[in-house]
């Protein structure tokens, strides 16, 4: 499912940075650039729209563009969101893998009660990120 929500950018001379607000979701963000902020227009779009889905929370119904008025200081724009995309990236919902581990490891594991599944969920948010 594609979601598309109108999003006003303004530059904040004070910040130094690029305001963002998407007011059908009531949220708001910011960024170093236009691009950057369009960015983070459509992260904080697609976090919004996963967590209020995962909570049974039915989606608000975006306004039309033309309800917002352009000036010379801000900048209406629609921002796109693939959600099933963005939930297969992002998404919290725990899925069921398989993995192979050393026998020496699930005993280990087995007789001082770790929760394996916890330990490589915890290892893979505290890994490094290449930003490549």
């Amino acid at each position: 499912m594609i979601v598309v929500y109108p999003v006003l950018i303004e530059y904040d001379e004070d910040s130094d940075c690029y305001l963002v607000e998407v007011p059908d979701l009531k949220v708001n963000t910011n960024g170093d650039s236009l691009s950057d902020a369009i960015r983070m227009a459509r992260d904080l779009i697609g976090l919004v729209c996963i967590e209020k889905s995962e909570c049974g929370e039915p989606l608000p119904e975006p306004s039309s563009i033309s309800d917002f008025k352009q000036n010379g200081t801000i900048l209406v724009t629609p921002v796109d969101v693939d959600l099933a995309a963005y939930r297969a990236l992002y998404g919290s919902q725990q899925v069921e893998v398989q993995v192979h581990l050393p026998q020496w490891m699930v005993t280990v594991a087995e007789a001082e009660s770790i929760d394996l599944s916890a330990m490589l969920q915890e290892a893979f948010k505290n890994r490094p990120v290449n930003e490549d």
